[in-house]
């Protein structure tokens, strides 16, 4: 993954089921082709894991492949260690999550789309919308080396730019966790597999909303910068009202993880 610096967000089960390994071993004969097939690369990450990380909890266990762990076993914090050369940052993935990506992070499919643009307009009268696009800052501590700068936002700090589309649900459509936060909205969106499809047609009539950071596009509108007439400032008031269903989604996810908001240690 050379220097490009990603952030993951560790994930503490308590469940009272067993946490079965063997499931996810038969699943899939190799990490890469796993991940792969779900959509995890490239959507999320650009390649798939050079290699896997050694995870032994303080009961005595270690996480393996195949090998089953209680709720008991594992309720401490564990200690994680990989290979790693001292300038280069790397992300940690746990792949059971991972490969839940497909089932909770998706487009909607062409026999859910017709319902989309009426649950968007029940909101202040906007046609045709199918999502609402953004990106947030999540703030990072500077993990030195290089290449830090790139991570240092217009604002001022270290960050990682996310793009994230989501319903009128308020619920994630579409993410993107792999751009330094120097990096513009717009570039994250035109690099995105999403946009490439829009390009393509493969969703018809449907429209996402974006703020005025965004191109206007045949498939992306944004508000009017300086209104003059009555039509466009009644244009102005639904589209940003109707696309402020992003800007919750953020504020609701920033709320329920505390880490989102106050900023992530890479140390």
């Amino acid at each position: 993954m050379g220097c490009l610096l990603r952030f993951a967000i560790v994930f503490l089960l308590a469940e009272s089921t067993m946490i079965n390994f063997r499931v996810l071993a038969r699943r899939m004969s190799s990490v890469a082709k796993a991940f792969e097939a779900h959509g995890v690369v490239p959507d999320v990450v650009p390649k798939a894991p050079a290699g896997d990380i050694k995870v032994n909890y303080p009961s005595g266990v270690e996480v393996n492949l195949g090998n089953e762990l209680t709720p008991t076993q594992v309720k401490d914090v564990p200690t994680v260690s990989w290979d790693a050369k001292p300038d280069n940052y790397y992300v940690l993935a746990m792949t059971a999550i991972a490969l839940l990506r497909p089932q909770y992070i998706y487009m909607r499919t062409p026999q859910q789309r017709p319902s989309v643009p009426s649950r968007f307009y029940d909101i202040a009268g906007f046609p045709r919308a199918f999502g609402a696009v953004d990106c947030t800052h999540i703030k990072i501590s500077s993990a030195g080396g290089n290449r830090a700068e790139l991570y240092r936002n217009r604002k001022g700090f270290f960050s990682v730019n996310v793009q994230a589309v989501c319903d009128a649900h308020l619920k994630i459509r579409s993410l993107i966790v792999r751009w330094p936060g120097s990096v513009h909205d717009t570039t994250i969106w035109n690099d995105s597999p999403l946009a490439a499809q829009f390009e393509q047609g493969r969703f018809g009539p449907y429209l996402i909303l974006g703020d005025s950071g965004y191109p206007c596009l045949r498939y992306l509108m944004t508000p009017f910068l300086n209104p003059n007439t009555a039509a466009l400032e009644t244009y102005n008031r639904a589209q940003i009202s109707t696309r402020n269903t992003i800007e919750r989604c953020f504020g609701v996810l920033k709320k329920r993880y505390p880490c989102l908001h106050s900023g992530m240690q890479l140390k």
